[in-house]
């Protein structure tokens, strides 16, 4: 098993998610509407499937140690991350439902604004690939 790290732009529509502004015509000062919601898509690289998330799915897991993988896989990525030094981040882990590929999302997160509203950068998400010789 190799473990890639990829830039969270090359597999997500969204990679910011934070305040939600409206306004009806340029004059008019932003209004804060926390029914508005940003689709965030996510691209699996192996199988094309999208699955999509929302900002509660990130925050659910934020700084929790709960993770969706089975031992062997979390271990492949805590490797990976300990190596790189990579450290200070939420995760958010699943197998692709359509190809079931291991995926971890790293982001950090908190709370800002001028309302306290929650702020989340989707930072890099890391893949676990099986080596060809494995996979078939």
């Amino acid at each position: 098993m190799t473990v890639v790290k990829v830039n969270s732009k090359e597999r997500f529509s969204e990679t910011e998610i934070g305040p939600h502004h409206e306004r009806f015509f340029a004059s008019q000062e932003p209004a804060d509407d926390p029914t508005i919601y940003k689709q965030i898509i996510f691209k699996c690289a192996k199988c094309g499937h999208e699955i999509e998330f929302n900002e509660k799915n990130f925050m659910k897991h934020s700084h929790s140690e709960y993770s969706n993988l089975n031992d062997e896989d979390k271990k492949s990525i805590d490797g990976y991350l300990k190596e790189e030094s990579l450290v200070g981040y939420s995760f958010l882990d699943f197998y692709c439902s359509e190809c079931k590929r291991p995926v971890s999302i790293f982001y950090k997160d908190g709370y800002g604004g001028k309302h306290g509203d929650y702020i989340c950068s989707l930072d890099f998400v890391l893949e676990i690939e099986l080596l060809k010789s494995l996979a078939t």
